[in-house]
């Protein structure tokens, strides 16, 4: 696959980075001393997997920026996309479930003469990440591609 854009190559070689370190964790996971396992799984889901999936968005980002002409690259552009899609449907569903239980709650609470400060910060959270995983999932699927090339005109 050649790779024209030096902004592409750049983020996939980001992610690919990152996946080998990723990878490279998971195989010394279970070929090393059980003592160490644990600060190597600590480190593969605490940094390496992480920045792997926001590599994947960074670069999935990159390619949808500079519009390349080789379909290859704009599905590896779309399928990289497809974690930051799962985040935002996620996002999504906590923000569209929660909030009813949020409200019984903070309901249970006032009526038990307690603060209902707690369940109502995280009522507000999850309306605020139901913001969020519509912004990754309208992203991802392109929605505000036609408010772009309007801008420009």
């Amino acid at each position: 696959m050649n790779v024209p854009d030096r902004a592409i190559r750049k983020a996939l070689l980001k992610l690919l980075v990152w996946a080998a370190l990723l990878i490279g964790l998971a195989i010394a996971f279970f070929y090393v001393d059980r003592d160490f396992a644990g600060v190597i799984g600590g480190i593969g889901v605490l940094v390496a997997l992480p920045a792997t999936i926001l590599s994947c968005v960074d670069a999935s980002r990159v390619i949808r920026r500079e519009n390349p002409t080789s379909k290859q690259i704009q599905f590896l552009g779309f399928a990289l996309g497809l974690p930051q899609a799962v985040l935002g449907v996620m996002l999504l569903a906590y923000g569209v479930v929660y909030p009813v239980f949020g409200i019984r709650d903070i309901v249970s609470e006032l009526h038990a003469g307690r603060s209902a400060i707690v369940p109502f910060v995280r009522t507000v959270t999850a309306l605020f990440f139901l913001g969020v995983g519509y912004y990754y999932v309208r992203e991802v699927l392109r929605l505000d591609k036609n408010k772009k090339s309007k801008q420009q005109d």
